[in-house]
């Protein structure tokens, strides 16, 4: 089963946006427009009569920011009622002008010899069984010097749900329920909905509960180095990202620039990226993990591929942490102790910092094309 047939088998939307009026609209424009020009560093008011093609867009309400902008917009949409209702919206806003044409097709079926200066795929990349290939051809479509944006379930950035369905999946295999049952959702409730309310979410608990907890699409995490690596072999190269992290080039004067280097600046930002480990995992900027870096990446590593075996249905025996020297650590090891059967019951509400932090599993990367152009 893709995520599009799960979503329309479960009649739920994810993510839904209030576009019904023009006060909503407005209000989710902001959010688009802090995301693509404050994070991801792209300026709107350049993309004037530039050509952008997004993947999978459903009723096309994040693209609203590029019409407002006289961007040419191309879409590929595979459900026809989304084509449709998506048609309606940009005509009931007189922005239909912007939107050249409408392919309903999937990504699989859909190919054109039209380059473009912005190709976008959020929500769905990595859930697909050949990602790699498929972001491969995405890439096909993006002109030199033109950017590509995607977001993905981090690899790392999931530790806390990745474990958290992990409970709810155990407490549901001891009381004999179906993960997908209203007595699931239901535990779920009792074990997560405290939490949940405290955050700033758009969507209700139950689409919570079908997208993250419940969901099999939900352990199709992304490693940010696999990404880099793929898009480097492509001749892509890390231009931004969100959450926003890197500070390499900050604080250093733009002439100190050694123009005959050819070394991967992938890598280099790969680097940077493994120094912010412990934000990535806990959401959390404060937070360092003591004890040694590398060690501490390999266990994480390491526990990420058992849970993720886990909640696919491999028999899995946990290995714990070996750091005691923090909290989190220990109170990570007490929940690998009941998913390996040695404590018959959890009390989750007692392990209050694992549920004060709340990881930063979706990310938003955009990468360039290698300039030709100066």
């Amino acid at each position: 089963m893709r995520l599009i047939n799960y979503y329309i088998k479960k009649k739920f939307n994810p993510v839904p946006i209030k576009t019904n009026n023009k006060l909503n609209l407005l209000k989710h424009v902001k959010l688009r427009k802090n995301l693509i020009q404050n994070h991801l560093k792209i300026p709107l008011n350049l993309l004037k009569d530039k050509d952008i093609l997004e993947f999978g867009p459903n009723r096309g309400e994040n693209s609203f920011i590029y019409a407002l902008n006289k961007a040419n917009l191309f879409f590929v949409e595979p459900v026809p009622y989304s084509a449709k209702q998506l048609k309606a919206k940009y005509k009931h806003y007189n922005l239909n002008k912007f939107v050249k044409k409408i392919d309903n097709k999937s990504l699989e079926k859909f190919n054109t010899k039209q380059k473009f200066d912005l190709v976008i795929a959020e929500g769905f990349l990595n859930t697909l069984d050949e990602r790699d290939q498929y972001l491969t051809k995405i890439l096909k479509f993006v002109k030199d010097s033109g950017l590509v944006i995607l977001n993905y379930d981090d690899y790392f950035g999931s530790l806390i749900e990745l474990i958290k369905s992990a409970i709810l999946k155990k407490y549901c295999i001891k009381r004999k329920i179906r993960l997908d049952s209203e007595a699931s959702l239901k535990l779920s409730k009792q074990l997560y909905y405290q939490d949940f309310r405290k955050l700033k979410n758009t969507r209700p608990f139950k689409a919570y509960w079908l997208d993250q907890l419940s969901c099999e699409f939900a352990e199709d995490v992304w490693k940010f180095e696999k990404l880099l690596d793929l898009a480097y072999r492509k001749n892509f190269y890390f231009y931004s990202s969100s959450p926003m992290w890197s500070v390499s080039e900050n604080k250093i004067w733009y002439k100190n620039i050694n123009l005959k280097s050819k070394n991967n600046s992938n890598k280099k930002i790969f680097n940077e990226w493994k120094k912010n480990l412990a934000y990535f995992v806990t959401g959390n900027e404060k937070i360092k993990f003591p004890g040694n870096q590398k060690i501490i990446f390999q266990e994480f590593d390491f526990l990420i591929k058992q849970i993720i075996n886990f909640l696919k249905n491999k028999k899995t025996t946990f290995k714990k942490l070996k750091n005691k020297k923090s909290l989190f650590f220990n109170e990570i090891n007490s929940i690998l102790s009941f998913l390996n059967d040695k404590s018959k019951n959890l009390n989750y509400k007692k392990l209050k910092t694992f549920r004060s932090y709340t990881g930063t599993n979706l990310h938003y990367l955009c990468l360039k094309k290698n300039e030709k152009n100066f």
